[in-house]
């Protein structure tokens, strides 16, 4: 069932949301937590012009997709979008979306926060925990469970790698990078294509936790505020 106002307005304010950090500003906010492991939480929240929003559930993750009203607007590594999610369990949560590709200058171009992690099968509940202290999960596995790629709504990359890589559970880590041919190259600019991701977990609600609580069978209603403009709504069923 549709709920009856705006689900930006239902929610708890980013102060909550984002590791208890201090916000301002109406549609830009930085927001900035120092972190003892050494990933930081420092981010700054957008809230631009887009036309359109598109959701789909790929196993136990809600993938959101956004398109920009300005393609040529310019979103740096610390720049998220904020979309509003809540699941028929009375889960709230937002989504962070972002370029999906960054260029790195060490490494060219990647995913963005995202890592290969070289492990042990039987080390990958522990990887697991340790990941959910940065709300970053499991994207895929790979090799039976020999290496995962981890995603990270959160931290630089090369903080990301870092800390990771000082886990006794790692045997590896390296970015997600990817290969772009020369036909991408002279088409609209890959780092346009703006996603966001978020696990979803079948267990007791915890709001504002990065991860969506939900049952099978539950819908998911996301919402998108452009300023100026109605809210964009996609719902989508969590199978």
């Amino acid at each position: 069932m549709r709920p009856e106002r705006s689900l930006s307005s239902r929610l708890p304010s980013l102060r909550t949301y984002l590791w208890s950090c201090t916000a301002a500003a109406l549609s830009v906010f930085a927001v900035a937590c120092g972190n003892p492991t050494g990933i930081s939480m420092e981010l700054t929240v957008i809230t631009p012009d887009v036309t359109a929003l598109n959701a789909w559930v790929a196993g136990n993750m809600l993938v959101v997709q956004l398109t920009l009203g300005d393609p040529s607007i310019s979103l740096s590594d610390a720049d998220r979008i904020p979309i509003a999610v809540q699941s028929a369990s009375n889960d709230a949560e937002r989504v962070l979306a972002r370029p999906l590709i960054c260029e790195d200058s060490e490494y060219g171009k990647v995913v963005c926060g995202q890592v290969f992690i070289g492990t042990d099968p039987g080390d990958l509940g522990t990887v697991a925990r340790r990941l959910r202290e940065f709300g970053a999960f499991i994207f895929s596995q790979l090799g039976g469970g020999t290496s995962v790629v981890a995603h990270f709504p959160y931290g630089a990359l090369e903080d990301i790698l870092a800390t990771v890589g000082r886990w006794p559970e790692t045997r590896w880590v390296e970015p997600h990078g990817v290969l772009v041919s020369g036909a991408q190259e002279n088409s609209v600019p890959v780092s346009l294509e703006i996603r966001g991701f978020m696990a979803i977990e079948n267990t007791a609600v915890t709001p504002g936790n990065d991860f969506l609580e939900a049952a099978p069978g539950d819908v998911l209603h996301v919402e998108y505020v452009s300023p100026g403009r109605p809210p964009l709504v996609k719902e989508v069923t969590f199978q």
